[in-house]
């Protein structure tokens, strides 16, 4: 469902990898990996990050952790509710970063128009003409 090709902020990749900015920055110049900018926000794909640096730690991908391994901390009542738990999870951060590429879009939309958008600056009157009405005729 990634439909905005899996750019994220480099604190977003900071908060993944569970390292500081400088260090995502780091990455983005050592592999000169491809970033675009969105408002003030720097953005790159995720996926390049994955391609060069391997999966986030703690996502379930690790080779010494099995999936369907019941969790100790699960009680027994509800562990059949673990699946569909976990689909819930998986559709719900798909559906956070669709939307957050969307606000992204959106935010980059709303500049572009701003930019196209140029009114002129209102007339500056003194407080007396403001009082009486005046306005100056040009």
């Amino acid at each position: 469902m990634e439909t905005d090709g899996g750019w994220i902020s480099i604190s977003q990749a900071s908060r993944l990898y569970q390292k500081d900015r400088k260090w995502v920055s780091n990455q983005i110049n050592a592999y000169n990996l491809d970033t675009r900018k969105v408002g003030n926000q720097k953005q790159l794909r995720l996926t390049d990050l994955i391609q060069h640096r391997g999966e986030p730690p703690g996502n379930g991908t690790s080779p010494n952790e099995n999936p369907t391994q019941k969790s100790e901390t699960v009680p027994d009542e509800v562990s059949h509710e673990v699946p569909q738990l976990e689909t819930e999870i998986r559709y719900l951060k798909e559906r956070v970063a669709f939307l957050e590429a969307d606000i992204a879009e959106r935010k980059e939309r709303e500049v572009w128009l701003r930019g196209q958008v140029a009114l002129p600056p209102p007339e500056r009157i003194g407080w007396f003409a403001r009082l009486v009405g005046w306005t100056r005729n040009t």
